[in-house]
């Protein structure tokens, strides 16, 4: 019967003492990552693991053609405008009424695609972006 409580208090010790060691390597590891350099940092050898530039490359081309594209509507909208205006000047003459209401019409216009370049830029600005 003593050797039987003896061996059990050695076995719970070594077991104990081995929770306790398994206890600190833990805490010991969580200490090192907690403080060291990200993981895709240059010292882990994975500073190209994000296709960062590429990404901006894109965001960057897919704004200019998307402004590219807003500056040829805009000029397709003056010129269909124009060419209204010209028939009717040739068809009702050239009076102040006329002349009036062409004035508001191209100021509208002005108005209109200025509000629109407007909207353009805010949707690209970096706090209000909305994955595009």
């Amino acid at each position: 019967m003593r050797l039987e409580i003896n061996t059990l208090k050695k076995g719970l010790g070594t077991l104990s003492l081995g929770i306790l060691l398994l206890l600190g390597t833990g805490i010991s590891t969580q200490a090192q990552r907690r403080h060291g350099p990200p993981p895709w940092a240059a010292a882990y050898g994975r500073r190209y693991d994000r296709p960062y530039g590429q990404i901006v490359s894109a965001r960057r081309h897919a704004r200019n053609e998307a402004r590219r594209d807003l500056f040829r509507s805009d000029r397709l909208e003056r010129r269909a405008l124009n060419e209204r205006l010209r028939y009717e000047r040739r068809t009702y003459g050239n009076n102040p009424a006329l002349r009036y209401q062409i004035r508001q019409q191209r100021r509208d216009l002005r108005l209109q695609q200025r509000s629109d370049r407007d909207a353009f830029r805010q949707s690209w600005k970096v706090n209000s972006r909305g994955r595009h």
